[in-house]
């Protein structure tokens, strides 16, 4: 077990949540830069030439990059530069949402670099807890029940698919917009209205929640202009997101951006996910080399 050493290099509380399993289980770990509350065992809190001199598997956070060539640290930044000049030869990298440069960068000096979010288990795992996390904060945020409400679910990926479950068995009339005809049949065979996006701004007339799910602008000020000002609109993309926000606030809606719920609506949960992600993407490398 012992030719496992990892370090952690930044995260949120879902990474302390990984260094206490790794701790648990024997795993010799070095923490750099991780300043969230937790237990983090008899893990090595050190420098980060220590962590990668010590380290074969090297987890950064979710996010792995903050405006484009900085680790996304809450302090002490690191530049992407900096970083892969620790690199070793066979040194595994794990991160969230790697940029193919930065993959590039650190393939250049013979490290393997390894999205989290290419494990198609952990995505839907996340997924559930952002539907999850989604459901709680229309709740939270309205003061009424998810029962009776009228949802407009824009997207029908692998969040849309939970969430309008979630929502449909909580006893909501669930509306799903989506581009493919085939998505819309499956959602209409799931008991859920379904519309394509050329009746998108007739709809969200009726809707008391929108949620959006699709990563590019949706709901700008031409659709918005129809939404109810009792509507509340979660945006669930990532970055752009698909809601003008600035444009609902000017038509009095609250609307919010809602990113990177799992790790922090149910930390301890996306911890334990992230942990047997780790594990099991290593285990699947080792098969194949």
């Amino acid at each position: 077990m012992n030719d496992r050493v990892f370090a952690v290099i930044g995260g949120d509380i879902r990474f302390s949540r990984v260094i206490e399993r790794l701790c648990q289980d024997g795993y010799p770990v070095y923490v750099v830069a991780h300043s969230c509350c937790g237990n983090i065992g008899n893990a090595v809190v050190c420098d980060l030439q220590t962590a990668m001199t010590a380290a074969n598997f090297v987890l950064l956070p979710i996010p792995a990059l903050r405006e484009g060539q900085m680790l996304n640290l809450s302090e002490n930044p690191i530049s992407e530069e900096v970083f892969c000049g620790y690199v070793r030869k066979g040194q595994t990298i794990f991160g969230g949402k790697l940029s193919e440069n930065f993959c590039e960068k650190i393939r250049e000096v013979s490290g393997y670099p390894l999205d989290y979010l290419t494990n198609e288990s952990m995505t839907v795992q996340n997924a559930m807890i952002t539907a999850e996390g989604a459901v709680s904060l229309a709740m939270q945020q309205r003061k009424e029940t998810i029962f009776g409400s009228r949802c407009l679910i824009m997207g029908y990926g692998r969040i849309g698919k939970i969430l309008s479950r979630y929502l449909h068995f909580m006893g909501a009339s669930v509306t799903v917009c989506a581009r493919k005809e085939s998505d819309r049949t499956w959602a209409k065979l799931c008991g859920y209205d379904a519309i394509s996006p050329s009746l998108l701004s007739e709809e969200v007339r009726s809707a008391d929640i929108l949620f959006n799910t699709v990563p590019y602008m949706i709901f700008d000020a031409s659709v918005l202009q129809f939404v109810q000002r009792r509507c509340f609109i979660v945006d669930l993309a990532s970055k752009p997101g698909g809601v003008d926000l600035k444009a609902a606030a000017d038509y009095g809606l609250t609307a919010v951006q809602a990113l990177s719920l799992p790790g922090k609506t149910a930390p301890i949960s996306a911890g334990d996910i992230l942990y047997q992600t780790v594990l099991s993407m290593i285990s699947e490398r080792s098969q194949q080399s």
